[in-house]
């Protein structure tokens, strides 16, 4: 269960490569698609880039699929893995409107995947965080400590985590349970 490299031509966003080779069509007429899609940040570590798909099969059916990749320019290839929903993935931001195109299944995986996502998508979203804002990780973060409070540093379009006098870059901080604290 491995990943697949793809050649990025220039002119062409390793996203529309990605999709693109989801579109399939066999000999016999037979037609694999994605009708709806919608991308994302990933966590930074095992994939930058999230896309939630509604994918339909050649017998019409449409099954939820979630596309993980990452972008290597220096030798301009996109590398991608595609997760189904029967699978059990544990990315579940896929917004409900591709949820609600999905067929009707029993696969324990898949209910369990969607009925995650709508739970996600019902919960509130966090304030956005300002300069100077005091935060703590609930769960912790990595090796840090759920008691460590970080103010935020805020360049251009770059967060950072200030404790004490360390800076700490917290990639996939965005995707984590944190609260501002006064």
């Amino acid at each position: 269960m491995g990943s697949t490299g793809s050649f990025v031509p220039h002119g062409k966003k390793p996203k529309d490569v990605v999709l693109e080779y989801q579109n399939q069509k066999a000999a016999d007429g037979r037609e694999w698609k994605i009708l709806k899609h919608k991308s994302t940040k990933g966590d930074g570590f095992d994939w930058t880039n999230i896309i939630y798909a509604a994918y339909q099969l050649p017998d019409e059916k449409v099954i939820g699929m979630v596309i993980g990749y990452k972008f290597y320019p220096g030798n301009r290839e996109v590398v991608h893995k595609e997760i189904t929903e029967n699978m059990g993935p544990f990315w579940y931001g896929c917004p409900n409107n591709i949820l609600d195109m999905l067929s009707e299944t029993d696969n324990e995986y898949a209910l369990e995947w969607r009925a995650k996502c709508r739970e996600f998508n019902a919960q509130p979203k966090p304030k956005k965080l300002e300069d100077g804002d005091k935060v703590r990780f609930p769960n912790g973060f990595g090796r840090l400590s759920a008691d460590t409070i970080f103010t935020v540093v805020k360049r251009n379009r770059k967060t950072r985590f200030r404790s004490g006098h360390a800076l700490y870059n917290l990639q996939g901080w965005s995707k984590s349970t944190y609260e501002v604290v006064e």
